[in-house]
C-alpha cells in the first residue's frame, strides 16, 4: 500500500503556505494553542468529504467559503492542496470561492507513473462542484488512494469541534458550573507548572482587550513575536456585548474583569489594549488630562488604573502592566501607508489622506482623537471598506512589529517592557497537593 509521503498546503484556515511537508508512519503535531494543528488535521476531514463527494455539503456546514480560505476569499484566491504517494504519484486540486457561496474545482490532477520517470498517465478536471477523486481510484485501478483517504481517521481529544458537548446547549447549575470551574483552574495552574518545568521558564501573559480586532492582533503577530523570547501570550475579551465588538467600557467593569482575572492564578502576568480614543470619562484621569501630549495622557490613565487594579485584586503589583493606546489601535496602521493600502486593490490611489494625516504629526499615536478624524474614521473612508476585524490584523502583520515600533514611541515603551519580563515565582498557598 503506498502512503502520503509529502504534503503541500496554501491558503486553507490559518494555514497561509505549507510546501512539500514531508509524512512519515507516525507523525506529531506539537505547538500552542492556536497555532494551526487542528486545521492541519481538517484538511484530511474534508479531503474525506471530497472523496465521498459531500464537499459542498461541508462547505456550508462549515460555514461557507471563508470560513475555509486563509483570511476569506478578500486575502485568499484559492486554497491549494498536493499529495504526493509513494512514488511520483501527485494529486493536486484547487478551489475557488463563488458568488453563490459554493467552493469550486478550478483544477483537479492526478499524474500517474513510476520512480524517475515523466507521468504515464494524467487525469485533469475543472469547473467541476464535486471531486472526481474517487472515479479516478475506482476506474483505474489505485487501490491505495482509496486506501489513504478511506482509511484516515481523526481523533480529536479534548475536542472543540462543531460537535463537541461542549458547544451543545446544556441547562445550567449555578454550583456546579462553580465547581467545575475551581477545578478547571487549578488543573490549569498545574499543567502549566508542569510544562515550564518541563520546557523551561516561559513567562505566561494574558493581554485584556476590547474587541475583536485586538484579539487577532494578539494571536495572529505579538504572541508569535513574544514567544522568541519565552513569552507566552494569550487574548481574552472584556464581555462589552453579545457579538464582542468592543467598546462600552467603563472602570467598574474593567477593573473588575481584571482583577478577577489577576485572582485565577498567582504566576501569571496581566496587560491591556485599550483604546485612549473615546475611554469613558469613569477611568480616572480621562477629563483632568486633556490638552496633554497623548502618551503622557495615556501613561498618566495607566498609572491611576494600575492603582485601581491592584486595589481591587489585592495582587503583586508587578504583575499588571496596563496599556492604554493613543489614540486608537489603528494609529498603529499610520506606521506604512503604503504596506496598508496593498492590502486591497484600489486603496493605494485612496492613500494621499491618510499620507497627509500622518505627514501632519510626529507618530501615528497624535493622530487626533475626534469622532470625524479619530484614525479608525480616516481609514472607514477607504473603498472597499476598511473593515476592523478583517483588515487589520493583516495589515499589521505585514507591516511588522519592527517598523510599528519604530514610529509608534508608546506602542514601543510597552513591547520593550514585555519582552523583558521575568518569569514569576509560583506560588500555591491555597493548594494541597496528596498523592
Amino acid at each position: 500500500m503506498a502512503g502520503v509521503t509529502k504534503l503541500t498546503i496554501a491558503g486553507f484556515k490559518s494555514i497561509r503556505e505549507l510546501r512539500d511537508f514531508e509524512l512519515r508512519n507516525l507523525n506529531v503535531l506539537i505547538g500552542a494553542n492556536g497555532a494551526g494543528k487542528s486545521n492541519f488535521i481538517g484538511l484530511f476531514r474534508m479531503l474525506a468529504e471530497m472523496y465521498e463527494e459531500r464537499l459542498q455539503l461541508y462547505v456550508q456546514q462549515q460555514g461557507g467559503p471563508d470560513a475555509l480560505m486563509h483570511f476569506s476569499r478578500k486575502t485568499t484566491d484559492a486554497i491549494q492542496v498536493g499529495l504526493t504517494f509513494e512514488g511520483t504519484d501527485i494529486y493536486r486540486f484547487e478551489l475557488t470561492a463563488t458568488n453563490d457561496n459554493r467552493l469550486i474545482f478550478t483544477s483537479e490532477t492526478f499524474s500517474y507513473g513510476k520512480e524517475g520517470v515523466l507521468p504515464g498517465m494524467v487525469w485533469s478536471f475543472a469547473g467541476t462542484p464535486e471531486s472526481s477523486l474517487r472515479q479516478i481510484a475506482s476506474e483505474h485501478q489505485l487501490p491505495y488512494v482509496a486506501a489513504v483517504i478511506e482509511g484516515t481517521r481523526v481523533y480529536h481529544f479534548h475536542d472543540t469541534g462543531e460537535k463537541a458537548r461542549v458547544k451543545q446547549p446544556h441547562a445550567i447549575n449555578g454550583d456546579a458550573v462553580a465547581r467545575l470551574a475551581r477545578r478547571l483552574l487549578a488543573r490549569r495552574s498545574l499543567e502549566a507548572e508542569r510544562v515550564r518545568r518541563e520546557a523551561g521558564v516561559m513567562v505566561d501573559l494574558i493581554v485584556v482587550g476590547e474587541g475583536q480586532t485586538e484579539e487577532t492582533f494578539v494571536r495572529d503577530v505579538l504572541a508569535p513575536a513574544l514567544s522568541a523570547n519565552r513569552i507566552y501570550a494569550s487574548p481574552r475579551l472584556i464581555n462589552t456585548s453579545r457579538e464582542q465588538r468592543g467598546g462600552a467600557l467603563n472602570l467598574e467593569r474593567v477593573r473588575k474583569f481584571i482583577g478577577n482575572t489577576l485572582r485565577e492564578r498567582n504566576d501569571t502576568y496581566v496587560t491591556t489594549l485599550i483604546d485612549l480614543y473615546g475611554l469613558d470619562t469613569t477611568f480616572r484621569g480621562v477629563t483632568n488630562s486633556k490638552g496633554q501630549a497623548p502618551a503622557a495622557r495615556a501613561a498618566r490613565i495607566e498609572q491611576l488604573l494600575h492603582e485601581d487594579v491592584i486595589a481591587f485584586a489585592r495582587c503583586r503589583p508587578e504583575r499588571f502592566i496596563p496599556h492604554i493606546q493613543p489614540h486608537e489601535f489603528e494609529s498603529l496602521r499610520f506606521s506604512d501607508i503604503a504596506t496598508l493600502c496593498d492590502v486591497e486593490s484600489g486603496w493605494q490611489a485612496q492613500s494621499a489622506p491618510l499620507i497627509a494625516a500622518r505627514n501632519a504629526v510626529d507618530d501615528p499615536e497624535w493622530i487626533n482623537d475626534s469622532p470625524q478624524t479619530a484614525p479608525s474614521k480616516r481609514l472607514e473612508q477607504l473603498r472597499p471598506r476598511y473593515r476592523k476585524v478583517r483588515h487589520g490584523p493583516v495589515a499589521a502583520a505585514r507591516i511588522g512589529l519592527d517598523r510599528i515600533r519604530e514610529h509608534c514611541p508608546h506602542f514601543r515603551q510597552w513591547y520593550d517592557r514585555l519582552v523583558t519580563l521575568p518569569a514569576l515565582q509560583v506560588r500555591h498557598s491555597n493548594i494541597e497537593y496528596t498523592t
